[in-house]
Formats: C-alpha cells, sequence, structure tokens
C-alpha cells in the first residue's frame, strides 16, 4: 500500500546521434554503412564490419570511432574489451568523447554493483566543462548518494547542480526523490522539510504526491485521503494511482462503497493504467466483502475467458463463490468444469475438495467422503500405491472386515497341506492381527514363520515383518536382531531395503542421526516409495541437526517420489517447516494453503484442517506479518473454536506484540490464550505475561494478576521474578515498607537467586534517582561479585547519562569496562569509545576498542572493529582503517558492520 523504492535506477542516457559526434562528411560509403548499423542498434554487425574497415583504414581509427566500438562493445556484453577502449578514452583531447566514455565506465561499474567505481568516474566527469553528459552524471551521481543514505552529500551536490543548471528539468524531481527517500526510510519529518523546497519551485503535484505519502505512512487516513482526492482532481500522471490508493485505504477503513466507486473510475477512465489489472482484482474483491457475488462472478467469468494457469484460478475462484452463496448445484457445476478442462492437475484437485465442501454444506457426508477418497485416483501410480490405494479404498468401506478376513485365513492353517499356502496365510494371519492393532498377536504368527521354515521363499518376509513388529513395540533391540539377520542371512532378499529403510527409523528414532546418513549413503533403493521414507528420513536427520538446507532438499525429493497421500502431507508439513526455519515464510504459507485444499479423508479434515490453518498463522507471525495473521487468526477462531492450537497461536502472537511493546494487544491476546482454557501450561505463562503488560499502563491491574500468579503458583520457577516486580510496584505508588516485605520474603525463599541479590541490593542500599554518586558507589563496593558491581554502576551511568554529566558518566564506563564482565563491560567500553569519538579524540578510543576485540567474547568484535575504523579516520590514518575494513569483509561479509566500513570509507576517499 505504501511507496515502493522504484524510483533509482542508472536510467538517464545522453544522446548517442552520430550528428553530435561526427560533425564532418566522411566520404566513405562503408563507413556511412557502419554508422547506419550504429545508429539502429545492430551493434553486432557494426562491430563485425568495423574490424574488416580498420584492417583498410587503420589510420582513420579515430577517438570518435573508438569511442562508438566501446558503446557498442557494452550493448552486447563485452564488458572487458569495452572497458580497455573507454579507459584509453578518459584522456582524449576530445572533451565530448571523454565524457562520454567515463559516462560509459561509470554505467557499467554501477550495473556491476560496483558503486564506489561507478561514483569514481562520475566525479571525474565533475571535472570537465558543463554539458548534457557533464548533467546527466551529476544527477546520477546524486541518486547513488541518495541510495547510500548519504544525504548531506546529496543535498550539497543538489544544490551544486540547482547553480549550474538551474533551468534543468531534473531540479525538481531531484527535491523529490530525496524527500522520498528519506519518507521510504520512514524518516517522515525530514520529507516534509524537503517538500518545502519543492514547493519552492511551486510543482504543486510533487508537493501533493509526497504529503499524501507522508499521511499514510504517518496512518494519517483522512489526511492521506485529502491529498489523494486533491491528486484525482487535476491532470496529473499520479491520477489513476491515486484512486488505486484511495480505494485501498477505504477498504481498510471497511468503507467498502467507496472503495467500489475508486475503482470504477480507475477502470473506466483509466484504461491504459499499469494498475487496471490490480483494480480489478480489488474490485472482485470488494464485491465479495460487499457480498455482491453476482458482480464479482462477473469478474471471474472476464478472467475465465483466458487460458491455462488464469483461467484455472478464475474457475476455482467462481466455484469458491457459488459455495459461499450455498448454491450447491452451481458449485458442483463449476468444480466439474474445472476437472474437465484442467484433468489430472492441482486445479483438479482443488475442484474436487470444492465438491468435497458443497456436499459436506449439503450434509451427504458420505458422498464427501467418497470425493475425497477420488483424489487418489486422479494420480499417476506405481503398482504399490495402487494397492495402498485399494486398501484405503477400503478401510472405510469395509472397515470392520477383519474378523471375516481372518476366519478365511484360520481355514487355510487348519485344512490345507500346502505349506506354502499355509506360510502365506499364516503371514495373511499375522498382518491382519497387526492392521487390527494386535501386535503381539501377529508376532506369533511371523515368528512361526521364520522359525519352521527358515529356508522358506517367505522366511525373509516374516524376519522382516516381525522386525516391523517390534520396532513399533519399542522392542529396540529385538527389532535390530530381526532386522539384522535379515540382511545377513537373505543378501538378496527382495526385503534387504525394506529392512534398512526400518533400521534407518530406529537409528533416527534413538537419535542417532549420523548413522541415518550413514545407512541413506550406502543403500540402493529402487523403489520410488521406499526411496522417499529414506529421503524423508535422512531429511529430518538434517533437520534435527540444525542442516535446513540439506533438510529442505530431501523433504523435496522424498515428497516428489512419494504418491501417499498422507505421507504427502507429513512431508509438506516437514518441508514448510524447513522453510521457516530459513526465514523463507511466504513460501511456507505456499505450501500450507496448496495442501490445505487438498486434504483427502474425513479424519483429515477433522484432525488436519486447523493444523494447517494454524502453521500458516504460525508462518505470518515469524515472518512478521501481524495483519495476515490477526486476519487469518480471525478466521480460524471463528470456525475452529475449540482447536487445540488456538491458545499456542494467540500466545505467540501475543509475545510477538510484546517485543514491540504493543502492550494494549498483547494483553488481549495474552486474556485469550487464558480464555481457551485448553493447555495449564500456557495458562500460567499467559498469566504472568499479561501482568507484566499491564505494568507498563495499569499497576493496579498488574499487581492484582501478579498476586493472583503467585497465589495459584507458589512454586512456578517465575515466582522470584514476580516477587521483585511486586516490589518495584509497590516502589512506585510510595508504599515502601509493603515494598520492603516482599523483598525480604524474596531473599528468605530464594537467597541464592539473581533476583534476590538483586533485592539484597535494595535493602542494603535503598538509594532512588535523587540519591548521590556515592550512594551508588558505596552499594558497589559492597560485593565482590564482579557482575553485581557492574550493574551498580551501571545504573549510575544510566543516571548520569540523563543529567547529562558526560564526563563523569565517562569515567563510571572505564570503571565497569575494567571489570571485564562479558556483556555489560563490552557495552560500557564501547560507550565509551563512541564518547571519545563524539568528543573528537580517537587517540583514546582506539585503545579502548581494541581491548574490546583482545578481552571479549565474539559478537562484540565486529563493533569494536567498526570503532576502530571510525577512530583511524578520525586520526586521518586512511591506511590503518583501510586494513581493519579489509578485516571485517572477511570475516564479516554481508553484516551491517562491513556495509557501514564501506560507506566510511568512501567518504573518506571522496
Amino acid at each position: 500500500m505504501y511507496a515502493q523504492d522504484n524510483e533509482y535506477l542508472f536510467m538517464l542516457t545522453p544522446d548517442i546521434s552520430i550528428k553530435n559526434i561526427f560533425h564532418q562528411e566522411t566520404g566513405s560509403r562503408s563507413f556511412q554503412q557502419l554508422l547506419t548499423y550504429f545508429e539502429h542498434g545492430r551493434y553486432l554487425f557494426f562491430l563485425n564490419e568495423l574490424q574488416l574497415w580498420k584492417t583498410r583504414n587503420p589510420y582513420r581509427y579515430t577517438n570518435e570511432i573508438a569511442w562508438l566500438e566501446g558503446y557498442a562493445l557494452l550493448q552486447v556484453d563485452r564488458t572487458q574489451e569495452a572497458k580497455d577502449i573507454l579507459l584509453s578514452l578518459t584522456n582524449s583531447s576530445n572533451i565530448e568523447i571523454q565524457q562520454r566514455a567515463l559516462y560509459d565506465l561509470a554505467g557499467m561499474h554501477f550495473r556491476e554493483n560496483k558503486i564506489p567505481e561507478a561514483l569514481k568516474y562520475l566525479q571525474i566527469i565533475q571535472n570537465t566543462p558543463p554539458s548534457s553528459i557533464h548533467e546527466a552524471a551529476l544527477v546520477q551521481m546524486i541518486i547513488i548518494l541518495l541510495q547510500q543514505k548519504n544525504y548531506s552529500k546529496a543535498q550539497t551536490e543538489i544544490n551544486r547542480f540547482n547553480s549550474l543548471y538551474s533551468s534543468s528539468a531534473y531540479i525538481n524531481e531531484l527535491y523529490y526523490l530525496l524527500a522520498f527517500r528519506h519518507l521510504l526510510d520512514g524518516n517522515v519529518k525530514k520529507a516534509e522539510e524537503y517538500s518545502l523546497a519543492i514547493t519552492q519551485t511551486k510543482e504543486n503535484i510533487l508537493v501533493q504526491r509526497l504529503l499524501a505519502e507522508i499521511a499514510l505512512q504517518k496512518k494519517e487516513y483522512l489526511k492521506a485521503i485529502q491529498y489523494f482526492q486533491l491528486l484525482t482532481t487535476n491532470n496529473n500522471r499520479f491520477r489513476d494511482e491515486a484512486h488505486y490508493k484511495l480505494a485501498l485505504i477505504y477498504k481498510l477503513q471497511k468503507d467498502y462503497d467507496s472503495a467500489e466507486q475508486n475503482l470504477k473510475i480507475l477502470i473506466d477512465y483509466f484504461p491504459y493504467s499499469g494498475y487496471q489489472e490490480r483494480a480489478k482484482a480489488e474490485l472482485a474483491s470488494v464485491y465479495t466483502l460487499l457480498k455482491k457475488y453476482n458482480e464479482a462472478l462477473n469478474y471471474y467469468r472476464y478472467e475465465s475467458a483466458y487460458k491455462g494457469e488464469r483461467k484455472a484460478k478464475a474457475l476455482l475462484k467462481i466455484t469458491e463463490l457459488y459455495f459461499l452463496k450455498g448454491d450447491t448445484p452451481s458449485t458442483l457445476r463449476a468444480a466439474q468444469r474445472v476437472q474437465k478442462e484442467f484433468p489430472y492437475s492441482s486445479y483438479a484437485n482443488e475442484a474436487l475438495y470444492w465438491i468435497g465442501r458443497a456436499y459436506m454444506q449439503d450434509k451427504k457426508f458420505q458422498k464427501s467422503i467418497d470425493i475425497f477418497n477420488s483424489y487418489l485416483i486422479r494420480e499417476p501410480v506405481s503398482s504399490q500405491k495402487d494397492e495402498i490405494s485399494i486398501f484405503l479404498g477400503h478401510a472405510y468401506a469395509n472397515i470392520n472386515n477383519q474378523t471375516e478376513a481372518r476366519r478365511h485365513f484360520q481355514s487355510i492353517v487348519r485344512n490345507s497341506t500346502n505349506s506354502i499356502l499355509k506360510q502365506n496365510a499364516l503371514l495373511g494371519l499375522g498382518r491382519s492381527y497387526s492392521v487390527d492393532n494386535q501386535p503381539r498377536r501377529a508376532l506369533e504368527y511371523f515368528d512361526r514363520i521364520w522359525k519352521t521354515w527358515p529356508d522358506s521363499g517367505i522366511g525373509d518376509q516374516a524376519l522382516y515383518l516381525s522386525g516391523v513388529v517390534r520396532y513399533n513395540l519399542r522392542q529396540n533391540k529385538e527389532a535390530i536382531n530381526n532386522l539384522s539377520r535379515l540382511t545377513n542371512q537373505y543378501p538378496d532378499s527382495a526385503f534387504k531395503n525394506e529392512a534398512l529403510l526400518v533400521l534407518a527409523k530406529l537409528q533416527f528414532k534413538t537419535e542417532n542421526f549420523d548413522q541415518v546418513k550413514d545407512i541413506a549413503s550406502l543403500t540402493s533403493i529402487q523403489d520410488k516409495e521406499m526411496l522417499s521414507e529414506l529421503k524423508e528420513l535422512l531429511a529430518r536427520s538434517e533437520f534435527r541437526l540444525g542442516n535446513f538446507e540439506n533438510a529442505l532438499t530431501n523433504f523435496r525429493d522424498a515428497a516428489k517420489l512419494t504418491k501417499n497421500s498422507q505421507r504427502l502431507t507429513a512431508l509438506l508439513l516437514a518441508e514448510a517447516s524447513a522453510f521457516r526455519n530459513l526465514g523463507r515464510h511466504k513460501e511456507a504459507v505456499k505450501l500450507y494453503e496448496k495442501y490445505l485444499n487438498s486434504l483427502d479423508e474425513k479424519k483429515d479434515i477433522a484432525q488436519l484442517q486447523d493444523l494447517f490453518w494454524s502453521e500458516i498463522i504460525l508462518s505470518y507471525i515469524e515472518a512478521k506479518e501481524y495483519n495476515k495473521a490477526q486476519e487469518t487468526l480471525n478466521y480460524f477462531s471463528a470456525n475452529f473454536p475449540g482447536s487445540q492450537y488456538l491458545g499456542e497461536i494467540y500466545f505467540k502472537l501475543a509475545d510477538e506484540r510484546f517485543t514491540q511493546k504493543d502492550y494494549k494487544k498483547a494483553v488481549l491476546l495474552y486474556r485469550s490464550v487464558r480464555e481457551t482454557g485448553n493447555d495449564k501450561n500456557l495458562y500460567s505463562e499467559a498469566l504472568l505475561r499479561e501482568a507484566w503488560s499491564l505494568s507498563f499502563s495499569d499497576e493496579l491491574s498488574a499487581e492484582s494478576l501478579f498476586q493472583e500468579f503467585l497465589a495459584a503458583y507458589p512454586n512456578h520457577p517465575a515466582v522470584p521474578e514476580v516477587l521483585i516486580k511486586i516490589a518495584e510496584l509497590q516502589d512506585i505508588k510510595g508504599n515502601n515498607l509493603a515494598a520492603q516485605r516482599f523483598r525480604e520474603e524474596l531473599v528468605d525463599r530464594f537467597g541464592s537467586s539473581l533476583e534476590a541479590e538483586k533485592a539484597r541490593i535494595f535493602l542494603a542500599a535503598r538509594f532512588d534517582k535523587n540519591d548521590s554518586e556515592e550512594t551508588y558507589k558505596k552499594a558497589a563496593s559492597q560485593y565482590s561479585d564482579k557482575k553485581l558491581k557492574a550493574k551498580i554502576l551501571q545504573r549510575l551511568a544510566d543516571k548520569l547519562e540523563l543529567e547529562k554529566q558526560d564526563l563523569k558518566m565517562l569515567s563510571i564506563l572505564m570503571e565497569i569496562h575494567e571489570l571485564r564482565d562479558a556483556d555489560l563491560g563490552a557495552d560500557a567500553a564501547l560507550k565509551a569509545g563512541k564518547l571519545y569519538m563524539i568528543m573528537g579524540d580517537g587517540k583514546k578510543a582506539l585503545p579502548i576498542f581494541v581491548s574490546i576485540v583482545t578481552d571479549y567474547d565474539q559478537k562484540h568484535i565486529p563493533d569494536a572493529l567498526l570503532g576502530i575504523i571510525e577512530s583511524y579516520l578520525l586520526m586521518n590514518d586512511f591506511v590503518s582503517a583501510q586494513k581493519i575494513a579489509i578485516r571485517i569483509f572477511e570475516q564479516y561479509p554481508n553484516s551491517k558492520q562491513a556495509r557501514r566500513a564501506s560507506v566510511l570509507l568512501a567518504q573518506a576517499d571522496a
């Protein structure tokens, strides 16, 4: 909804017309042909012909022609050759050619993301006489400075540009970009200041555009509406965007009628706008929110006239809209159309989902089950998959037929004289009891086979199944024995790979993840389903080891190989989890949404649908897309009010709000956790954190909740923390005696805790903000523990900072630094070093930063190295600063310190 950073491209191309370079007739027809190729952009032809021309006319190859060749080489990506030629022209006596070569070199380096080199060439152009290229180079240099957030230098260059090219068409745009850049950085105040510069140049349209975006950024929606409405009344380049932004604001404010009106204007009166497609999609969304399903259907019917994916999505949306209308026959017809036009696709599967939903809406549950099961038929399947599919199909139809199956098997065991048939019957009985959840009875039959007929054709299979059942019974040692006997006694067994797979499962269960990797590397499984399971085990092992990229690759491979819908669901959940651990939350959400619409069984719908929704919400929270999370949570809580995951989601979102210091929302969410009441552990934590959240705004209510927590959970690990917080709340109210009582209770009950040490400090030295520096130092001197001493001194430093006694604070910070506490000492040293730099004393700052590198943990080193660079630069020692910067680039690439070091060196170099 807000402005995007799309304003900055290497976009200014000075005129390359031949007439500006060659002012006289050349007299050569072959050369005229060369120029024609160049002017028409046929650079390959130009370069080929130029080589022939150069061999015939070696003495007529001038700097002007050399520039043409260099420029053409750049256009065909022969960068190195172009660079060699253009560099040779930077000292040309022809100023225009020199400027063009420098500008082309700058553009080449910019496209290669070598910004300092690009700036260098642009700066050289500034030392040449004014021209159109000089103007373009200065504008581009300003744009790069804005990208680098070097606003002061950018402002200086804009002022210089204004003095050189006061009538230039770019001046207003530069002020606009400067203001817009600050706006994108969230610096609304600066944006407002620079908008005044545009006002002075009487570019009111740009001012209105900026003010509208500023209001939108500040969430002053009424102001934003006013400015955007002004933009819609004038004939300017922002009119279509203004209508679109107005629609989004109205939609956000749930004024759907106004949103509809603006979208209609945009669609009807701006047919060539880049916002057309988005506007139509938004209008359909608004119609759906207004429950104008017929109007929304009209849009999606129009979309369905296209082909391919766009058509499929439109048809599915039509199906959904009919479902929302409660029109089951139309829902079925629309879904069947998807199946007909996109057979054997994910869209067809989604259509099946809507058919199932429609039958459920119509309370035809058996039909719904049948439809979801038919998903299996739509998949290309292996022979093993066919069997699994047939089994799954009959599992619902014949769920109580195991007794009948066992009756037939028993008759064979009793009556048949054929040992092979008897063995198969015993095997069938074992399978039947195993399926019927009677594993010990199943073991009787499996063990009877391999012990009685060890050399039979199914002895290996019986051994394998016996190992599997023992695996399920957690008889790990016996399972390993059986499976190992199989691999040794039947080296060519068809079940050898399956046995190895179960062994891998056993290793995974016992957390021997490296053993799983070894089995996977040694096993050559051809069966796709088995290979899929092994890949899954390997993926889960990599996941547990923290190798998320490897885990993601193996989860994907496993999902591609399997045809089992239940395993596929589990794999995709795991794949999504790997995405989330890698911070790729959007991809995780896409997976959840895709398979939420393809759940294929009644059991899935009952047990997995709320799980998928909960994972989607958690992904949004982890990605910090809180609005989407809240919107989805509203749907989830309305449709799954008794879900076991609801409390966890409320708790996670509440924690995020708490971290953002949005305590009001955090309080409501923690309270929602308690109201769900489906997890006692979450209830206690939610009660505690609700109290913490309230303590920032409503001390009385917070104290009441803390007291409730103490009464309900007297042995909770957080009790010391709660006692000291209640004491602090009593201090705020002025109840010193009550505060003292709680601290004494804390010391008595939890004498060894850190909170008790804090309480002892208060009891030993009851100082406040009005106490003297000596009071703090006296309290610190009472403790031999360096950490506690450092904490008291840190409080004194904070007090001195508030009182703006910088020199005294600096002295205290150095005392803390001398204690060498792992965290407080490093923080104090960094702060002291920065104070010296503010004072302009790099010599005193330098040894402090060096001591941080040598005396403290790794995590503090990047900031300390950056401080060393700044100290050297203050001392005008650029070479030493550059050496330290190289160390940062090598040890901490892509860090914020590396980026800052690059900026500092570039500024110093400039």
